[in-house]
């Protein structure tokens, strides 16, 4: 018993020396104890918003599998927020690509009833006006030159390419 007390009191003695010792080596030869570095824990990730808000551009993704088309090119992802029946909201028809080329409105793509010729009075590139849901599938562009009316774009919108 005698020998286990000693074993006991050298494993305390010992442990008190060698805390002593990570003391004496934090402290350095003289001066005031340095503190140890500690790992912080990982800030958490910044909280992503339930929905964020809508680009004014669709979403581009590069299908070259030829997925739901027969040719490969460009999915566009619609990005608008919904609207209700008979609501007219202020809208920018971007037309460089064509007048359907990425009409993004009510949570979809839109195509033209009458795509062409391009209608005439439009300016360069984008035309400011208002788009108006007429019902589920019909929606009507209006600007100061006119109207374009519209049908909604049924299944993904792939493009063959950018356009120049």
């Amino acid at each position: 018993m005698w020998r286990g007390m000693q074993v006991l009191g050298l494993c305390v003695i010992l442990g008190l020396a060698l805390a002593g010792c990570g003391q004496a080596i934090r402290r350095g030869a003289a001066g005031p104890p340095t503190p140890v570095p500690t790992v912080a824990a990982p800030l958490p990730a910044p909280s992503q918003p339930e929905h964020p808000a809508p680009s004014p551009f669709p979403t581009w993704t590069l299908d070259l599998s030829g997925g739901p088309s027969p040719t490969p090119g460009i999915v566009l992802t619609p990005t608008s927020e919904r609207v209700q029946v008979g609501q007219t909201v202020p809208f920018t028809l971007y037309h460089q690509c064509g007048i359907d080329f990425e009409v993004d409105f009510d949570g979809s793509f839109w195509d033209a009833v009458h795509p062409e010729p391009r209608p005439a009075g439009l300016a360069d590139l984008a035309q400011d006006g208002t788009m108006t849901l007429i019902d589920a599938n019909h929606a009507r562009f209006t600007w100061a030159g006119g109207t374009i009316d519209y049908t909604r774009h049924v299944g993904p919108k792939v493009v063959p390419g950018l356009c120049a």
